[in-house]
């Protein structure tokens, strides 16, 4: 399949420079030369080779004024020297001349010369794929060699690069050694090679000296998509490197330009606004698209605006503004990139935002930040600027954590906090914190007092925040894009992921709206009237969090009224409440109300912080005999019909304005979005509603439905065959589906052109995920596939079925033919017409043909995915395949097999703890008991540290907490239920599992790793891991 050739030669790519030279000269923007980009980087090249190199005729050369470097008299050649990007792993090219060319460059800017050591093709399409890039001086010369005159040059030096071509057709750096083991010559041209080949030449009286050869090379993405003469354009040139101007790298100015013009063509209702200086140089960037703006009318009472990109210097310079939807979810409100943290650029991105948007908040949260503080306070001065708690918590290591006394400081930090209910607590737990402590003069802890007003949760009460206050323990106000952009994600990129974030929220956000239409009485957990009454009303997400204060009633076990004033009566409502140390304690928590007009009031405010009534205000309604919560209380962004009723509201008059697209976008969508939900309600009212909308979308197409295989035309451009290979089946019907049968019914298979998924559960996400796959050739010959989605086709099928189709064949060909090395097992998809059905059906159909019959098993499965679908799942696929930052090995998990089956009947939640050492620790805790067992020395992978010596005469459960103290180990607490079906893997039979949690406690990740018989190598064509859901993210 693969064919490896080595290369001995200097990197001049004589073939490629020549291309590159004729392009510029064809090029009507060249100057003659052009420069190679590296970042915001630019090195000037020359070159003696014989095609490289061109002499000039009345060519001016530029003044030594204009260019900045050196000049070297023996060759009249004008070095320039700039600081160069070293190669570094997961640097990616558009082609392998780009890399090619970019590590040369790299060469001549450092000293040295460069040979291409290997190259790898493949053997049909002769396509390389492959290649290491080496320092020439790599190796030793050949004994055949040694008596030639030539000087030795070889050292063994081991620098290098070694790329290969990835899915997305770009060449990646996947290792690299920057060291060389020789001195490095001069720079620049040191590492070109003379050649004996000369050029003729006509000298020129202007310049007695050779003019210097450039040649451009689209180093991952140099922004040369962008028309150089539009506005856009001109707009991105010269922006960086100034505190004033937006800071671009190469490339970012095609991807914004490209991203808004696609944008603008898709999407009528789309809207972005460029701040420009005087000099046209772009300073500020805002968008929003139609959803946003559609969601803003819904819910942009309470915002959340996030700096965190901008503050944390994130490779892009990000903010976001975003809300609370219905469903409790975060709805994105519109973006923005800022040049820098300055009250001008936070001024005009919110002014931009209240124009567009004509929406005023009643709360903004923010981090502590002065420039965005004082630009709230001048575009929206009438809203409660609050500060995000969840920030100022995540700062306190980072604040506090070289304080010798940091545990006890922290400790004291949260309970002054969470803790207290009144202002005169917060003070005096402040005042104890400071003084006990030693603290008082700590400038971080200082001003935080100072802006107490703006982020305690005691002084917070009168706000309304609708869940963004994070007012509670284990609460955090994450990210909207935080699975998607890190520190080092570049501009380009975060349009491909910002698309897939909105995806993925817009999924989730309709799924709760079909959800919320088909909830039920069957989910009701208590015979409360409270409960009954808001099942009907709210979504069912927020539904369940009202009913975790509904089932918390009994908690509380007394209501007493402690004072009458008139109308107004205030009462005392005990509960138990779980302390530190998982003690339960007894706190008492006054509730005021007014019976006349019917108001409640908790002293907790859960109300204003999360919008819905708390439990000891609800026990204080039920003690007074009132039997329906008050109408006061039932918020209408909470209603799983919020959105019909707001545009009933707010809705826009008959009168439509014939030049107006946005008035046209918005009436549409909402009356739209009534025919979603009306046939949302049953199957019948969906029929109605999507024949309804398939003849308007025909009608407005100019199209007549004449064609009755209309709806075919997709899956008739889909084709899968293949022949199961004696091995493969083996895998399936032994290993591999026992398995699966075990973790669900349903299951999504993924075929792509080289592989082949397994998906359990992993669009659901409330339960364990299961991700096998196979290399194609491990299961299939003759393996042919085919549609208009990138050769990918993905449906859900039952697993039992399948499993018993795969037996049944196996068994028939055994049976009759003589094996299945006799007779090979067909397997392809089809479409047939069933049984008393008008509709024909597809189906995954497996055929063994013998010498005088065939015997077909037929499994039905659902009709393909398509591909915003297939997006989709593809998208869930490449997150859960994310690494934790440390596994640990088991060798054996037949032990973790006996000890969670001993233990299963003993809790339904289970402790684990994986620390840097390579211990791990599983626990099964209640009340009267804890059992556990305990892994020590395993080998890890990823990071790890040594153990303490000290540690090693404690407990294993002193040891974890000094681990997890130290940022050694995470703990997390999963469903013993989950663990035990996770283990149900160890039915395909593997070597040894991986564990290990995922950053911020997210999953618990297991891996199970399969070896290649008779050796020790691991068998990569085969993957098989699971994502188990946390209960309790517990400690990193």
């Amino acid at each position: 399949m693969e064919r490896s050739e080595s290369v001995d030669e200097d990197v001049q790519a004589s073939a490629y420079l020549e291309n590159d030279e004729i392009r510029e000269r064809d090029d009507p923007m060249s100057d003659g030369g052009c420069t190679l980009g590296i970042g915001e980087e630019a090195l000037v090249c020359s070159s003696e080779h014989e095609i490289d190199v061109g002499f000039c005729q009345n060519e001016e050369r530029k003044s030594e004024e204009e260019t900045t470097g050196e000049f070297d008299e023996q060759r009249g050649l004008v070095v320039e020297r700039k600081e160069f990007d070293a190669p570094a792993v997961g640097m990616e090219f558009e082609s392998y001349d780009d890399a090619y060319n970019y590590y040369n460059c790299y060469a001549t800017e450092v000293g040295f010369r460069v040979r291409v050591k290997n190259s790898w093709f493949k053997r049909r399409s002769k396509e390389k794929y492959g290649a290491v890039l080496c320092c020439s001086s790599q190796g030793f010369k050949r004994i055949n060699d040694v008596n030639r005159v030539r000087k030795e040059t070889r050292t063994g030096c081991p620098a290098m690069i070694r790329m290969r071509q990835v899915d997305s057709k770009r060449w990646r750096v996947v290792e690299v050694m920057l060291d060389h083991n020789h001195l490095l010559g001069c720079k620049l041209y040191k590492s070109v090679k003379r050649t004996g080949t000369k050029r003729k030449c006509v000298s020129s009286p202007v310049s007695d000296a050779k003019t210097i050869k450039l040649y451009r090379a689209h180093v991952i993405d140099n922004g040369n998509n962008v028309n150089p003469n539009s506005t856009l354009n001109k707009k991105f040139q010269n922006s960086a490197g100034s505190p004033d101007l937006l800071s671009l790298k190469r490339g970012d100015s095609a991807a914004i330009y490209n991203y808004f013009c696609r944008m603008q063509l898709t999407n009528p209702n789309f809207f972005y606004l460029m701040d420009v200086n005087d000099e046209g140089q772009l300073r500020n960037v805002f968008w929003a698209d139609a959803f946003s703006k559609v969601s803003c009318s819904y819910f942009g009472d309470v915002i959340f605006i996030d700096n965190s990109n901008i503050s944390g210097k994130f490779e892009i310079p990000l903010v976001t503004l975003t809300g609370v939807n219905h469903h409790g979810q975060t709805t994105l409100l519109s973006c923005g990139l800022l040049a820098g943290e300055t009250v001008e650029s936070y001024h005009w991105l919110l002014k931009v935002w209240l124009g567009v948007m004509k929406c005023s908040p009643q709360t903004i949260v923010t981090d502590r930040c002065k420039p965005l503080e004082a630009a709230i306070s001048q575009v929206f001065p009438r809203s409660h600027h609050r500060f995000s708690l969840t920030h100022i918590m995540r700062k306190i290591p980072e604040k506090l954590g070289g304080l010798h006394n940091y545990d006890g400081v922290r400790k004291a930090f949260t309970k002054a906090v969470y803790e207290t209910l009144k202002v005169v607590e917060f003070e005096a737990a402040w005042g104890f914190m400071v003084h006990n402590f030693g603290v008082i003069d700590n400038e971080w802890l200082r001003s935080l007092y100072e802006e107490r007003a703006k982020w305690a949760p005691v002084y917070l009460k009168d706000t309304f925040f609708a869940g963004i206050a994070a007012a509670h323990p284990g609460e955090t106000l994450n990210p909207f894009f935080e699975r998607y952009v890190h520190k080092q994600t570049p501009l380009k990129e975060f349009f491909d992921k910002y698309e897939l974030a909105l995806q993925k929220k817009h999924r989730e956000e309709t799924l709760g709206d079909l959800e919320s239409l088909t909830l039920n009485t069957t989910e009701l957990k208590t015979k409360c009237s409270f409960e009954t009454q808001l099942s009907k009303i709210y979504t069912k997400d927020m539904f369940k969090k009202f009913q975790v204060e509904v089932e918390e009633m009994y908690s509380c076990f007394s209501t007493t009224q402690v004072h009458v004033d008139g109308p107004f009566i205030i009462f005392l409502v005990k509960e138990r409440v779980q302390g530190e140390s998982n003690r339960r304690e007894i706190r008492d928590f006054e509730v005021l109300y007014n019976r006349s007009v019917g108001e409640v009031r908790c002293i907790c405010s859960c109300f204003n912080f999360y919008g819905y009534l708390c439990r000891h205000a609800l026990c204080v309604l039920n003690f007074n005999g009132v039997e329906e919560i008050p109408l006061r209380y039932i918020l209408p962004r909470w209603r799983k019909d919020y959105k019909r009723l707001h545009f009933a509201d707010n809705g826009l008059t008959g009168f439509v304005d014939g030049t107006d697209r946005v008035q046209w976008f918005d009436q549409l969508y909402k009356n739209a979005l009534q025919v979603v939900e009306e046939g949302a309600v049953s199957l019948d009212h969906y029929k109605v509603a999507m024949q309804v909308l398939q003849d308007y979308n025909l009608q407005l197409r100019g199209k007549v439905r004449s064609d009755p295989e209309f709806t075919n035309c997709r899956f008739r451009e889909m084709k899968f065959k293949a022949f199961l290979t004696e091995n493969g089946v083996n895998l399936l019907e032994k290993r591999f589906l026992p398995a699966f049968d075990k973790m669900g019914k349903n299951c999504h298979l993924l075929l792509t052109k080289e592989h082949l998924f397994f998906l359990h559960n992993l669009l659901n996400g409330d339960g364990v995920q299961c991700i096998a796959q196979f290399r194609k050739d491990v299961l299939f010959d003759d393996y042919r596939i085919s549609s208009q989605n990138e050769d990918r086709i993905a449906f859900s099928l039952d697993i039992a079925l399948l499993y018993r189709a795969v037996k049944s064949s196996v068994s028939i060909c055994t049976e009759f033919s003589g094996g299945l090395a006799a007779n090979r097992l067909q397997i392809k998809l089809v479409k047939k017409l069933p049984p008393n059905c008008t509709q024909p059906m597809p189906f995954l159909t497996f055929e063994t043909k013998g010498y005088k019959s065939a015997v077909i098993q037929d499994v039905p499965i659902s009709k393909p995915l398509s591909r915003s679908q297939v997006i989709d799942l593809q998208t869930a696929l490449d997150s859960a395949q994310d690494l934790p930052p440390t596994l640990v090995q088991v060798q054996d998990p037949n032990q973790l097999q006996n000890f969670v089956d001993h233990m299963r009947h003993v809790g339904d939640v289970l402790n684990v703890t994986i620390s840097k050492h390579g211990d791990l620790q599983v626990q099964i805790s209640t009340t009267l008991i804890r059992l556990g067992t305990e892994f020590q020395r395993l080998s890890v992978i990823g990071e790890k540290s040594q153990a303490p010596v000290e540690d090693r005469n404690l407990s294993a459960q002193a040891r974890s907490e000094r681990a997890i103290a130290r940022g050694d180990a995470q703990s997390v607490q999963v469903s013993v239920k989950h663990f035990s079906k996770s283990l149900q893997c160890h039915l395909t039979k593997p070597d040894s599992a991986f564990y290990g949690i995922a950053p911020q406690g997210a999953c618990l990740t297991v891996i199970f790793q399969f070896m290649v018989p008779g050796t020790r190598q691991t068998d990569k064509s085969i993957s098989l891991h699971c994502r188990l859901p946390v209960l309790d993210p517990g400690s990193n």
